[in-house]
């Protein structure tokens, strides 16, 4: 098996997060979790680019799972040292599975993207340890750190997801700079960076930004809002013209909404706040 490739030098900040992790994200269909019975799996040695960051040693796979009392979702790794390889199998509790409203839809993506968050910590680990004395403190950091998640920290989670919107508000108020200036490394939305965080990673996003551009990221902002519609709202706000700016935003930030499942205030909030720090540079770049 090809050895990680050790001398790359990309940054390693969210935008690679995303590029590395979101197809894995995508293969695995969180909005359409299987049941046992089609258990959905990957391996991580199909692919070339995650064989070179030295994650082909891992197979990830998700399901349904009809877990107990009030758990909502859970993350299972395994080891198997004959063959080195990881299996990370996320199960997400049946009864939050096959809904049709946007409340439940969301409230079951937060629950698969917090789980997916924990993979992404787990493969970043993986991708940097050989030998077995590391393997073996791995192993135990995983059963130290990687818990199940209850529906009722899901909903707080929500909760503080709806928040955001009043936050940026606030924003606009006391500063429209601030979607530029603020601390991402500040958000926790419930769960903070060292909830998920193993030790062994080499890049210092905190995974809470992590769990944020996986639900809503800038890429997945440029698919519903591509540059003629952008261009169209700088074009709204510079001319204050209000009833341009809501014609342009409603219908594509509804969709949005609908189509990837996410909670409507922080929906709001991320395409606001996505939006307002394109059209800061686009005042800079006017003066």
């Amino acid at each position: 098996m090809s050895q990680p490739n050790t001398d790359s030098t990309e940054i390693k900040d969210e935008r690679w997060a995303i590029r590395t992790f979101r197809p894995l994200l995508q293969i695995l269909k969180v909005q359409d979790i299987p049941t046992f019975e089609n258990l959905r799996i990957v391996y991580m040695a199909d692919r070339r680019n995650w064989i070179i960051q030295g994650m082909g040693r891992c197979i990830v796979a998700i399901e349904q799972h009809d877990l107990p009392g009030d758990l909502g979702g859970m993350l299972i790794t395994s080891h198997d040292s004959e063959n080195d390889y990881f299996k990370l199998h996320i199960l997400i509790k049946s009864s939050l599975c096959n809904k049709t409203t946007t409340k439940d839809r969301a409230l079951l993506k937060i629950t698969a993207i917090h789980e997916f968050t924990h993979i992404v910590a787990a493969l970043s680990a993986i991708a940097r340890i050989r030998s077995k004395p590391l393997i073996q403190r791995l192993k135990e950091i995983f059963r130290e750190k990687v818990h199940a998640i209850s529906c009722n920290e899901i909903q707080k989670v929500a909760d503080e997801l709806r928040n955001s919107f009043f936050e940026m508000l606030e924003n606009i108020i006391d500063d429209t700079d601030s979607f530029e200036q603020s601390d991402k490394n500040d958000k926790a939305y419930y769960f903070p960076d060292n909830h998920f965080r193993l030790g062994f990673e080499d890049f210092p996003v905190s995974y809470p930004v992590i769990f944020e551009e996986f639900l809503l990221s800038r890429e997945m902002f440029d698919e519903y809002f591509p540059k003629n519609i952008v261009d169209s709202l700088c074009k709204a706000f510079d001319d204050n013209n209000s009833k341009n700016i809501n014609d342009l935003l409603y219908p594509p930030t509804k969709k949005l909404i609908q189509e990837k499942a996410l909670e409507p205030h922080f929906a709001i909030a991320r395409v606001t706040a996505i939006f307002m720090s394109i059209y800061s540079r686009h005042l800079e770049s006017n003066n």
